[in-house]
């Protein structure tokens, strides 16, 4: 019998108890067989009154405690394989033994602390550039018409019959203020497009869906599975 604690990687740790058959196996294949159902709780120290302990296997003699705790070291880790909900939105993994629902209202609480406020920090900061490039594009808009206006009245002559020379300075100011108009419409667009995802991530924050969420499994790796303690116990 072995009590273990394993950490899984982004899922936090969990303790169980295990126990397992000892045969006249080798005890390289000792892990290979279903574990057997033991309550730590219901364990003795004596046996019962009428009862005696049954021999121990030769193979387990032969390796001693030292081979049993090898064993253990080597190949516990490869059966604990344990399923857990992940939700790909926060990248986060439930806890052991924490079911979906207990897992959504866990994220809810969470999320709608420091993440919350860095997104709506995020959310103003962008607003707020928004607002100035639309106040800017407002003004090139603007410059842009009264330059094609300043060059239609200084070509004017043209349709009047006069001896006016044609200005090209203005028409060239004219198209110049368009393309710099063009580049502040394009960052008003970006940051259009910025403002809606920030908004809508701090939306999700207010909201977990446990339809997202996934189940994946995990297995911890040799060096986060702790033995507690293991003993030889008789079952009757």
């Amino acid at each position: 019998m072995v009590k273990y604690a394993a950490r899984y990687k982004k899922a936090g740790e969990a303790q169980g108890l295990r126990a397992y058959r000892l045969t006249e196996d080798p005890l390289s294949e000792l892990l290979e067989s279903e574990p057997v159902p033991v309550q730590e709780d219901k364990l003795e120290a004596e046996a019962p009154a009428g009862l005696r302990h049954r021999e121990l296997p030769a193979s387990f003699l032969s390796g001693g405690a030292k081979g049993v705790e090898r064993v253990l070291k080597e190949r516990l880790s490869d059966k604990l394989e344990a399923t857990f909900v992940f939700d790909p939105v926060t990248e986060s993994y439930s806890q052991p033994g924490e079911d979906a629902d207990t897992f959504a209202a866990r994220l809810l609480s969470a999320r709608a602390g420091k993440e919350e406020a860095r997104l709506r920090d995020q959310l103003e900061r962008k607003k707020r550039e928004l607002a100035m490039a639309e106040q800017q594009l407002s003004g090139r808009k603007a410059e842009t018409w009264m330059a094609v206006g300043s060059a239609i009245l200084s070509n004017i002559g043209l349709l009047t019959g006069g001896r006016r020379r044609i200005n090209l300075s203005g028409a060239s100011s004219a198209l110049s203020r368009n393309r710099m108009e063009n580049t502040v419409e394009a960052k008003v667009e970006a940051l259009q497009a910025e403002v809606a995802e920030l908004d809508q991530k701090v939306t999700a924050l207010m909201v977990v869906d446990s339809a997202r969420f996934e189940e994946r499994t995990l297995e911890p790796s040799r060096n986060d599975v702790s033995i507690l303690r293991y003993d030889v116990v008789w079952i009757y």
